[in-house]
């Protein structure tokens, strides 16, 4: 029923939300909640769910990241595993004691605070992870179309002291003047009149 080409949301995503409003309704006298869903596993999992949510996305997305691709299926199992159990923990040493006030050790909170904030840090200072191997062919790629984006002709510190403007943007504006002194011929438009400059400057009289 559901593949790739399933538009979702849309009208497939009635099936899971109907199904779960079903099994909410028939309390818990229902056949399914009370011989599936109050197994201890499926309790458990209902317990962690909050932080099960929060781990696993970026726990499976991190490796497309770092590989630069779809990684191996045992890589993606060891990323679900471990969403298992970092949201344990999380729910053990975070969620339980908040929820029942028993704030004592607020190292614990601190710590979860800590750890994710440094390794933003890390990425932050480092400019995210250069070192990676398989991002090389994005780098040139991107280095190749930069190059060709550069262009000398938008804005001189001449012309902004001549004519200033308070409401000027750094990266949408075209401001070029060639000498200290009033034009001769004003130019005005947006970036296709601007690509204009180079010729008029540059011209022999």
């Amino acid at each position: 029923m559901f593949d790739k080409s399933t538009i979702f949301p849309g009208t497939a995503a009635l099936v899971p939300t109907v199904g779960a409003a079903l099994v909410i309704a028939a309390g818990k006298d229902g056949l399914i909640n009370r011989y599936i869903l109050s197994l201890k596993p499926i309790v458990f999992i209902g317990l962690i769910s909050y932080p099960l949510y929060l781990w696993h996305w970026p726990l499976l997305a991190f490796p497309f990241i770092v590989f630069g691709a779809e990684p191996d299926f045992s890589v993606q199992m060891s990323a679900v595993v471990a969403s298992f159990i970092f949201a344990a923990v999380t729910y053990s040493l975070i969620e339980n004691p908040i929820r029942r006030r028993n704030l004592g050790h607020t190292w614990q909170f601190f710590v979860a605070i800590a750890i994710p904030a440094a390794a933003g840090a890390v990425f932050i200072f480092n400019h995210g992870a250069p070192s990676r191997t398989n991002i090389e062919p994005y780098i040139a790629a991107s280095s190749e179309v930069n190059r060709y984006l550069e262009w000398d002709y938008s804005q001189n510190k001449l012309c902004n002291q001549r004519f200033a403007y308070p409401l000027r943007k750094k990266d949408w504006h075209f401001c070029m003047l060639e000498k200290d002194s009033p034009p001769t011929i004003m130019l005005v438009g947006n970036s296709y009149a601007n690509h204009l400059y180079p010729g008029l400057v540059n011209r022999p009289n």
